[in-house]
This record gives structure tokens, C-alpha cells and sequence, in this order.
């Protein structure tokens, strides 16, 4: 005789996990709710089993910041689990609740019929890596982020001189689309000396600012040096 299958979709956030358990040959749902911990999801996975006399569970949730780590936790202590691709969950028309629990009751549902897309989990190290290009990613973006202040700031105060050391271009929407040229200003240089003689002249407020946007700066350009150093061995790597 068969095991009777129950799927259980989970909704995972920072504050709780939200649980749904779907029978889906009698259509009984039974929902809970934990800590966002291991040990508090196991505890409600192995009430939800007992309350189907034993049945086994399929397990499920949403890809999110969570990643992986979860699903390999759940899967080392006998629970088959699987992370789901958010754009492959069904948005039924004119829904205009939502909840935590509502989430997880149509995520039970849709993984019990087959609706939804499985990610292919990569290994832990494999997942480290991309994490570590993401920080990178991440950190480039602060960086593009300070630059356009700085340079707003000097602006704001009459310090055209830094624009001279600063190309622009097209932006891509205006390259694509054939459209006017909407300027981007990308530094060509890293102007550092430029800056600190600027702001050895200024006084104030002004240089207050501009020093501790500088100092922030500075320390960005040489993390994001670190990084590539990482970046560029794992480039090379067998693996």
C-alpha cells in the first residue's frame, strides 16, 4: 500500500515561518505558523505528519534570501524539500488579499498540483561563490552611488573644474530607442587629487562633508580592489 503524500508549502521571512499542509486526495488543509528556525520548523513538520497519520511529506518554499541553506537543512534530517522560482507561481485575477498564510496555503496548493518551476539547487560552495559576486555587485553600485553625490555636492557649491575629469555618453535607453541623447557621467579617472586639494581650500560645513563622503569613498575603491583580487583567482579556479 501506498503512503499517503502531503505537500507543504511554506512562507519564509525574517519574523515567521508561515506552514500549509494540503491532502490533496481529501483537500484537508491543515496550517501553522513558527519561529523563523530550524529547530521550530521541525518541530511543526513532524506535528503536521502525525496529524496525517505518518504521511509523507513534500516539502516546498518560495526562492528568497533564505537560499538554499534550508533546504539542504530539511533534507540532512529526512524531509524532501525543493526551492521554487518566484515567477513561475501563479497570480489568480482580481486577488486583492494577501497574507503570510494565504501565500503558503496557494503555494501547498500549486506544488501539489505540479504548477510550479523547481530551481536546481547548486552545493553550498557553489552558492558561496555566487554570493560573493553579488556582494561585489553590490558594492559597485554603492560606489557609482557615491561618486554622483560627491560630484553633485561640488556642483551645488560652484566646483565645475571636476566635471573636466568626468566623460558622458548616451544613455543606453537613448542608444537603443534612437532618441535624445540623455547624458550619463561616468568617471574617467579617479580624481583624488583634484579632491583633496578641493577640499584642503574649503572651509566649513562644506569640508566636513566632502571629507567624510571622500573617506567613505576611498575605502569602497579599496575594498572593491580586494574583490577582484577574489573575484579574478576564483575566475581561474578548476572548478
Amino acid at each position: 500500500m501506498n503512503q499517503k503524500e502531503v505537500s507543504v508549502g511554506i512562507d519564509v521571512d525574517d519574523v515567521q515561518y508561515h506552514g500549509s499542509a494540503l491532502d490533496r486526495q481529501t483537500g484537508e488543509v491543515l496550517s501553522f505558523q513558527c519561529r523563523p528556525t530550524l529547530k521550530g520548523l521541525i518541530g511543526q513538520l513532524e506535528n503536521v505528519r502525525k496529524y496525517f497519520g505518518g504521511a509523507a511529506l513534500k516539502v516546498c518554499y518560495e526562492a528568497s534570501q533564505v537560499g538554499f541553506s534550508l533546504q539542504r537543512d530539511l533534507q540532512d534530517r529526512g524531509y524532501p524539500c525543493e526551492v521554487v522560482s518566484p515567477s513561475s507561481i501563479p497570480r489568480r485575477a482580481g486577488k486583492a488579499v494577501k497574507t503570510d498564510r494565504i501565500d503558503a496555503a496557494e503555494l501547498a496548493e500549486f506544488y501539489a498540483n505540479g504548477l510550479l518551476t523547481v530551481v536546481a539547487p547548486p552545493d553550498a560552495e557553489v552558492e558561496q561563490d555566487r554570493d560573493l559576486l553579488r556582494s561585489r555587485q553590490r558594492l559597485i553600485q554603492q560606489q557609482g552611488d557615491l561618486r554622483r553625490h560627491i560630484q553633485s555636492l561640488l556642483r551645488r557649491n560652484g566646483l565645475h573644474y571636476f566635471a573636466l575629469l568626468c566623460t558622458t555618453r548616451p544613455s543606453a535607453r537613448a542608444r537603443r530607442t534612437g532618441g535624445d541623447a540623455l547624458e550619463e557621467t561616468h568617471w574617467r579617472t579617479h580624481p583624488h587629487g583634484w579632491l583633496e586639494r578641493t577640499m584642503a581650500a574649503c572651509t566649513g560645513s562644506l569640508k566636513v562633508n566632502l571629507s567624510l563622503w571622500f573617506r567613505q569613498l576611498k575605502n569602497l575603491d579599496e575594498i572593491l580592489v580586494a574583490y577582484g583580487v577574489e573575484v579574478g583567482a576564483l575566475a581561474v579556479a578548476p572548478r
